[in-house]
């Protein structure tokens, strides 16, 4: 379990540089790396200065996709007020199943690989 702990901080590591924050770096934003993941694994890291915009940031950019609702389930859920089965994300606002989503901070500028 280890082994895969220290992958995703080193990826979100790797990401955040490539983002333009390398280790160490002044971060006044405090822009993270975050890990998604959903009842079947994980879906990807992405970067963040919280949870929320990660989640956004993940929906605009493709993680999110097998989780995107239909619009017949959209139109149900929300006419009957099941709102906590779905979130609205990323700039298009669009409904994602989010039951089983989970997401945690694996790396900021501040730690080593």
């Amino acid at each position: 379990m280890t082994q895969f702990i220290q992958q995703f901080k080193a990826d979100g590591i790797a990401l955040l540089a490539k983002q333009g924050y390398k280790q160490g770096d002044y971060n006044p934003h405090n822009v993270r790396a975050w890990l998604i993941n959903d009842e079947h694994g994980y879906l990807g890291v992405v970067i963040g200065e919280h949870d929320q915009e990660a989640l956004d940031n993940a929906a605009d950019d493709g993680v999110l996709d097998r989780l995107a609702m239909s619009n017949e389930d959209y139109e149900e859920y929300e006419s009957n007020g099941w709102d906590d089965s779905y979130i609205c994300l990323g700039n298009a606002s669009e409904p994602f199943w989010s039951e089983y989503l989970g997401i945690a901070c694996v790396a900021t500028t501040n730690e080593r690989g």
